[in-house]
């Protein structure tokens, strides 16, 4: 390996842009051949490149002074370290290189730490098993830095005392102050993160920093002007290292034995491992965060990263909360009541009494570096832009070939087809790749392929006549008009209210987001743009701060928890088919005496339906009392259809019955002589009177006769 050129920051005063690409060109070229060497020749030119080791160093210094530092070298450099773990790990030797120094290393951890946490944390564990002396200076420097954090309120005084009394030089002693303390407080967040270790007396020297933060620069913290001079954002500073620490602290003593670690500061978690049983260790994080918010005296409104507590900054940056909530869900299914209670009081104790989210150092940090990343990726967009059309499958097309080539730069073994697919299967990160292909983690999906598969290139479309062009007039064939032609275009039609994509789609969107909440804080302005008659807002108000003690003792929050547990459904009609098998089959499981309660049957059957022995003996007697017993047997298909021989003197009797209902009984002769006697017109002398009459009016002759 030729000598490494000395490392020049791109931006330095008499090196024009050409020397330094040309600088950069060879600096790419050098690191990306050191990694594809064999492991002996990588660890042999690792201890003995002295250009490479200052070269190294060189880099990191810059990203910790100016922070501009080129993302690909840096890149190159963090796998350099992650490759010289891995291979102190699995040969067994250790390495004699300036780059595992104590100093080199904080330096390294300093620049990666906080960026990606789990794989420093993993490295520092391979180089920590193989050289114990280095672990021995780590934990004895972190005990040290602890040390000054806890006599840092006689540091500020002695600092103070000089100086001199005026404005200018009170202004400049905060500031030097600051500084220090800010070196101190990221050296121990780093070491903390790096030794995976937990110290029981820092948080108690957090929390005791954080207080002299408060009343020591009360004056100026306030001062919110966009400008790193100031003492306000020096605080911030200081106060942010302080948080991480704690959360490092959280991380390595509960959430990592709980099999969890966070991923950012949004409460994203990453599973690690499974752990069976965490009922203790939720019952330890219960008991210390209740114990921690106690402490803090939360009463009333404060300014995060101004006048906070520790608890309430740690909940506000890093959303503690749902950290817990997603910990529940995930592991406990939502049934851990200390862990329900535990969000409760940060949302309600801690995060409501938070106020100057959006003014607070951090907000506007995290805003300007949101703004940085969209004019970066503004400027990436193709500038060809005239019909303002999206992205075509051709620009996606070369930036995957373009991540494709960043990836073969480093394995140029692998074929494009196979780097293609990994990219496709971690949503087009080249840095998540390649950490996969070095740690040999790729997804399932993507591992069993070949890995010199060639890439298959997709033949171009025929390129569609626009409309415009055989249009006479503006009505002829209008573009808008997708029903007018031939062929109707699907695409351009819908029915119903458009579909505008997936609920994941749609959060996703940072500019739909964005508008969604600058809808709604204008709804909730015009709501209130009245004036409000506040007669009636203290009537429910208690005097006084809220004791949480209090609250725990007399169950309120924790009822609350409980009762929206205890809504559910009756666990007999949850379980019934289990329980009806089982009174079916083994009737004797439900009888009510201590032996049977003793059984292996209803040990086992308490075990699957999580019922009681009162709640299974209740519903074998109100089972044998239901009028609708045989319609639940027949419904689960457990009446055979069987009964007993019925004898045949009950045959015959019952078919006598049915024949002797069958004839109609002969009436009575009685009743049927007054029937006739009341209806003689209807049978044979119903016309006597009338051939009576016939007869008269013969004698008597034809009416007018003489």
């Amino acid at each position: 390996m030729a000598p490494c050129i000395p490392y020049i920051p791109k931006h330095t005063s008499g090196v024009t842009e050409e020397i330094w690409n040309k600088a950069y060109n060879i600096w790419i070229s050098q690191l990306t051949d050191l990694l594809e060497r064999e492991d002996s020749s990588f660890l042999t030119q690792i201890d003995t490149d002295i250009d490479l080791q200052v070269w190294i160093q060189s880099l990191l210094q810059s990203q910790l002074d100016q922070g501009n530092t080129d993302p690909q070298l840096l890149r190159l450099v963090f796998l350099i370290y992650v490759r010289l773990g891995n291979v102190i790990s699995h040969s067994g030797n250790g390495s004699s290189s300036p780059l595992i120094s104590i100093t080199a290393l904080d330096t390294f951890s300093l620049a990666f730490a906080r960026t990606n946490p789990v794989v420093v944390r993993e490295l520092f564990s391979q180089l920590f098993s193989k050289q114990t002396k280095l672990l021995d200076q780590y934990e004895t420097t972190v005990e040290q830095l602890i040390d000054t954090l806890e006599s840092m309120d006689g540091y500020i005084a002695n600092l103070q005392a000089s100086f001199n009394g005026s404005s200018a030089d009170g202004e400049n002693w905060k500031q030097v102050c600051l500084e220090r303390i800010l070196v101190v407080a990221r050296l121990l967040e780093t070491k903390v993160v790096c030794l995976n270790a937990h110290f029981p007396r820092l948080f108690s020297v957090l929390v005791t920093c954080y207080d002299q933060l408060v009343d020591k620069f009360a004056s100026t913290i306030n001062d919110n002007n966009d400008t790193t001079g100031k003492v306000g954002y020096w605080v911030y500073l200081v106060k942010q290292a302080l948080v991480n620490i704690l959360q490092s602290t959280v991380e390595i003593k509960y959430l990592a034995p709980l099999g969890y670690v966070t991923v950012d500061q949004s409460g994203q978690l990453q599973k690690i491992n499974n752990v069976n049983d965490g009922e203790t260790i939720v019952m330890a994080l219960h008991e210390q965060i209740i114990e921690w918010v106690e402490q803090s005296g939360l009463d009333s409104h404060k300014t995060v990263f101004v006048d906070a507590p520790l608890i309430m900054d740690w909940q506000v940056d890093w959303q503690v909360s749902k950290i817990l909530d997603r910990i529940n869900q995930d592991k406990f299914h939502g049934e851990n009541e200390q862990l329900s209670f535990l969000v409760l009081v940060l949302e309600a104790q801690v995060q409501d009494l938070a106020q100057g989210i959006q003014q607070s150092w951090g907000h506007r940090i995290k805003q300007q570096n949101d703004e940085q990343v969209e004019q970066r990726l503004n400027s990436i967009k193709s500038t060809n832009n005239d019909n303002n059309f999206a992205a075509t499958p051709a620009s996606d097309d070369i930036q995957r070939a373009s991540l494709i080539s960043q990836v073969r730069d480093i394995f140029s073994d692998l074929g494009e087809g196979f780097v293609e697919a990994c990219l496709i299967a971690n949503n087009d990160d080249a840095e998540i790749v390649i950490m996969q292909l070095l740690e040999n983690s790729l997804p399932p999906s993507v591992a069993s392929l070949d890995r010199a598969m060639p890439r298959t290139t997709s033949l171009p479309s025929a390129p569609q006549p626009s409309l415009l062009d055989s249009r006479k007039n503006i009505f002829d064939k209008d573009e808008f008009d997708v029903f007018s032609g031939k062929i109707v275009q699907q695409t351009n039609t819908y029915v119903g209210k458009k579909n505008h994509g997936t609920t994941e789609s749609l959060l996703e969107s940072k500019k739909h987001t964005k508008d969604e909440k600058a809808n709604m804080l204008r709804r909730i302005y015009d709501m209130y743009e009245d004036e409000i008659d506040d007669s009636y807002d203290s009537v429910n108000e208690m005097a006084g701060p809220v004791d949480l003690a209090a609250v725990d003792e007399g169950g309120q929050a924790l009822d609350v928890v409980r009762a929206k547990k205890e809504q559910g459904v009756d666990p007999g009609v949850l379980n019934e088919s289990e329980l009806v098998h089982m009174y079916v089959d083994h009737p004797q499981v439900f009888d009510r005496s201590s032996a049977i309660r003793k059984s292996t049957q209803r040990d086992a059957l308490k075990k699957r339906t999580n019922m009681t022995d009162e709640q299974l003996e209740g519903w074998a007697i109100m089972f044998n009392r239901n009028p609708r017993k045989q319609r639940i047997l027949d419904k689960y298909m457990l009446f055979d259809g069987s009964q007993d021989q019925v004898s045949t003197d009950v045959k015959v009797k019952q078919q006598q019955q049915k024949e002797a209902s069958s004839k109609p009984a002969p009436p009575s002769e009685t009743k049927q002589r007054s029937y006739k006697d009341k209806n003689k017109a209807r049978f044979g002398n119903h016309n006597r009177k009338r051939n009576h009459d016939k007869k008269l009016n013969k004698l008597a002759g034809p009416a007018g006769a003489p």
